[in-house]
């Protein structure tokens, strides 16, 4: 897949290179807005992560996964003493910089797990990231054909597809956005089961977050007492593969997540 990537970009005859997932929409204004950016400063690697579109029941699994991963990614944070994660949907980059750095034939990043995650942390000049806003970008991830089938099947690849992300990005995330994000998230569980008031409270400040992040229905966080355990359950299996350098079955192959 490198080798496709690289072929492509060493084709392409623009100044600027802009990286879109196959799943991802991006607007001409947003298109325009990046390239722009790294025009202005080739030395940026600037991504943009798209709002969520959450079509069936199961993608709404997505939601608390969703916010912590942008909550520690320092997304906003370029140029104030951290280096913010890469938002692999949307990337772009000075192609006469990437080129020369390598990009995703890089050695670091193309035997990487997570390979935006490996191109932000190999890069040797400033990496820019922030969250789409309405209109500008969206995407959905793990998508779920009609069905109770097309749910389950959905929830499992959302399944292994966070638990490889989140295992990834446990020791890539920069640690104060990354402590915050926690702590945040163990606020959330902790007012579930302090009291009705509390578990209220955090009820609407998932809600209000969830608006920022994508097209996900206030009625949505009614289950989030079932996110909040699937999100616990995500994050022990990840440390747990992490810490014992386990695999995770995706896209048919086991993947060594550490």
């Amino acid at each position: 897949e490198f080798r496709r990537v690289l072929f492509r970009s060493a084709a392409a005859s623009g100044e600027v290179l802009v990286f879109v997932d196959a799943d991802a929409r991006i607007s001409a204004a947003a298109l325009g807005a990046l390239v722009v950016r790294v025009a202005r400063a080739p030395g940026t690697l600037a991504s943009l992560q798209p709002r969520h579109e959450a079509g069936g029941l199961a993608e709404h699994a997505q939601l608390l996964p969703a916010l912590a991963s942008v909550m520690a990614s320092g997304a906003g944070l370029a140029g104030r003493g951290t280096r913010p994660l890469v938002f692999g949907p949307v990337v772009a980059v000075d192609r006469v910089r990437y080129l020369a750095h390598g990009g995703h034939a890089h050695p670091a990043v193309r035997g990487a797990v997570a390979e935006d995650v490996a191109l932000g942390r190999a890069w040797d000049g400033t990496v820019a990231s922030c969250v789409a806003r309405d209109g500008e970008a969206s995407y959905r991830m793990y998508p779920a054909a009609p069905g109770p089938r097309g749910a389950a099947t959905s929830l499992v690849a959302a399944w292994r597809g966070w638990t490889k992300n989140l295992a990834v990005g446990l020791g890539a995330a920069p640690a104060v956005p990354a402590v915050c994000a926690v702590a945040w998230v163990a606020s959330i569980v902790g007012g579930l089961l302090a009291s009705p008031w509390m578990a209220l409270a955090s009820a609407v400040q998932v809600a209000v977050l969830a608006r920022r992040l994508g097209a996900f229905p206030p009625w949505t966080v009614l289950a989030l007492p079932a996110h909040a355990a699937w999100f616990v359950a995500l994050v022990a299996r990840s440390a747990w593969l992490r810490a014992t350098g386990g695999t995770v079955r995706w896209r048919g192959r086991p993947v060594r997540v550490r």
